[in-house]
């Protein structure tokens, strides 16, 4: 062989080996980097979100206690009311019907007049 193939050949292994190194250094550095946040401005939108989220999970604990609140109140105050109406409706009810059982025209026996008298 001559030198001039030599020098070609170790030429093409250089470059190969460098492309080698470079490419398994990307990729061994980008394994290590993941799931971190190294950036400042990343590390700034990190903080945010996780900001946000809290105010949400807070946001929905009152709302939840609210909703509670409101279920209590409701169980407390409408629902005994609303038995106070039904109660008074029946017992309306029960005064109307004795009222009509009252007032309803008696029943006439057969061969006598409203005017004149039974015998």
């Amino acid at each position: 062989m001559s030198a001039g193939v030599i020098a070609s050949l170790l030429s093409i292994v250089a470059v190969v080996t460098a492309a080698s190194t470079g490419i398994a250094t990307h990729l061994l550095g980008r394994r290590a980097a993941s799931g971190k946040i190294a950036t400042s401005e990343a590390s700034v939108l990190w903080q945010q979100a996780q900001e946000m989220r809290q105010m949400l999970l807070d946001e929905k604990t009152r709302a939840e206690e609210q909703r509670d609140k409101m279920i209590d109140a409701y169980t407390r105050q409408v629902i005994p009311a609303l038995t106070s109406i039904n109660t008074l409706t029946e017992d309306l009810i029960a005064l109307v019907r004795k009222i009509d059982a009252n007032t309803a025209p008696k029943p006439r026996r057969e061969g006598t007049h409203p005017g004149s008298a039974a015998s």
